[in-house]
């Protein structure tokens, strides 16, 4: 795929969380957004790290059995390896 696709759709679903996010009542939590490429796991705990994160809040697609293990888990990796702490919001698995 040319770099100019990953760029556009990148562009995309950035502006698209973003528009999301500035939507959201923060009810004074002082937060800040980021978003950043690589391999999830990796990448979530160094952006942790760089920021100083005093929280991680990410979602879970509530895999169970066989598709959990094949495909892994980019939160339990997170919570394990994480210096900070982690809220994990499972989804309902569908």
């Amino acid at each position: 795929m040319p770099t100019y696709v990953v760029d556009s759709i990148r562009d995309e679903e950035t502006q698209s969380y973003l528009d999301l996010v500035s939507g959201t009542d923060w009810r004074g939590v002082d937060h800040e957004v980021h978003v950043e490429t690589g391999a999830p796991g990796p990448t979530i705990l160094d952006a942790a790290r760089r920021h100083e994160a005093d929280l991680v809040v990410m979602g879970a697609h509530g895999r169970t059995g066989f598709d959990r293990l094949f495909l892994g888990s980019v939160s339990e990796h997170v919570v394990k390896h994480t210096e900070g702490s982690v809220l994990v919001v499972r989804g309902d698995g569908g």
